[in-house]
């Protein structure tokens, strides 16, 4: 998919959304003209939106029931990526699709690292690996309950061995929304 230069100072957060897509099987059953004309129409828009967002688009067949099409996009404004999401759903194959999952969050600087690795700033980065692994947490009251030394520690220990697997990028983002997620 089409990637460009956004307008985003150094400190400025980025705006992330992971947004996986299951397609109705009756897509399948169109003819093949059709459904080239479908994906050239939803790319069409990917395109259109370039210059605001950058997207790149993962496979989930076979590897995800109910996601058969996942976009990674990242961009400067959430509301740009809002009315990208209205027009995808009505071009080509998104009128087929219907959203099965919706992630969405932002960038900040950690609290825990006085600055991020390059492991960690794959978010800036313009190259993705193969596969991508997005996983949703939140971290319980408990963790709260603990002192900041004590999490620290804890979390000092997770980078450590996250570290150990340099050829893994990272990507944290600060969840938004209604979902139970923090990260």
């Amino acid at each position: 998919m089409a990637e460009q230069e956004h307008d985003r100072t150094p400190t400025a957060p980025w705006f992330v959304q992971f947004t996986a897509f299951r397609v109705d099987p009756a897509w399948r059953r169109l003819p093949y003209a059709a459904r080239a004309d479908g994906r050239e129409a939803f790319a069409t828009v990917v395109n259109e939106y370039a210059a605001e967002t950058t997207t790149w688009a993962y496979s989930g067949i076979g590897l995800k029931i109910g996601v058969d099409l996942l976009l990674w996009r990242r961009g400067v404004d959430p509301k740009a990526m809002q009315e990208m999401t209205a027009r995808l759903l009505n071009s080509g194959i998104g009128c087929y699709s219907e959203i099965s999952y919706q992630l969405f969050g932002y960038t900040r600087p950690s609290v825990y690292t006085r600055r991020p690795t390059s492991q960690e700033q794959a978010i800036d980065l313009d190259d993705r690996q193969t596969y991508l692994i997005v996983y949703p947490f939140s971290k319980t009251t408990e963790w709260y309950l603990m002192s900041r030394d004590a999490r620290q520690g804890m979390m000092n220990e997770h980078m450590r061995i996250g570290h150990e697997y340099a050829d893994i990028r990272q990507v944290l983002l600060y969840a938004t929304g209604l979902d139970d997620q923090e990260f």
